[in-house]
């Protein structure tokens, strides 16, 4: 390997290692700005245990209590926890039992594995897609409950956002949404009941 070659490897070593550590401050950043954004909310519209915003999958059923806030039927929260539940189902094993089988040397495993591999693989393409969905319809709700004048807006900010400029802004406007106020009927919504469990 000559110096020019040694050169570039470490350049391109560097970039990697500088490329992981800006995904990990990006990502780091993102969790701890909608932990507060959801905090705020939630102690706003007065929901039990507001400190669920910072721990994982805790934070996705308080983002759906949050949504639910002023709903007849209360459904954002379960529907969220469950299909973020189900994406946590391990890809590993299934990988595991296909490339043992082909190492193995039994063909006929190993392509069925494959297939069942290929299908799983399309279910939870199909599930991620289905969180997604809900996800985006309970920010909107949020925008509805914390933003009646410019719902809109915010919401195509969300959406947008995230889906096309950085990962940063859909919790950036989420914290700027936490600091307004609910509407009126929304800050009762969940004051009113735990103050009659409290009765009880």
């Amino acid at each position: 390997m000559n110096e020019y070659e040694a050169i570039l490897e470490a350049v391109s070593a560097g970039t990697e290692i500088m490329q992981a550590v800006l995904g990990l401050v990006m990502s780091l950043a993102v969790y701890i700005l909608q932990g507060i954004a959801l905090y705020r909310m939630a102690g706003k519209l007065g929901i039990g245990s507001p400190w669920l915003a910072f721990i994982p999958i805790g934070n996705v059923w308080l983002l759906g209590k949050i949504a639910d806030a002023n709903e007849a039927v209360p459904k954002h929260a379960k529907r969220l926890l469950i299909l973020n539940i189900l994406l946590l189902i391990p890809v590993s094993g299934v990988l595991g039992v296909a490339l043992g089988a082909l190492l193995a040397g039994i063909p006929e495993l190993g392509t069925a594995a494959i297939a069942f591999m290929f299908t799983f693989g399309i279910a939870m393409l199909v599930l991620a897609i289905v969180c997604s969905v809900f996800t985006y319809i309970a920010y909107y709700r949020i925008c509805e409950n914390f933003a009646q004048e410019n719902k809109t807006g915010y919401f195509l900010g969300i959406l947008l956002g995230g889906m096309c400029c950085s990962e940063l802004i859909p919790p950036i406007l989420l914290l700027v949404l936490s600091g307004k106020e609910p509407g009126s009927n929304m800050q009762t919504t969940y004051t009113t009941a735990s103050w009659s469990e409290n009765q009880n």
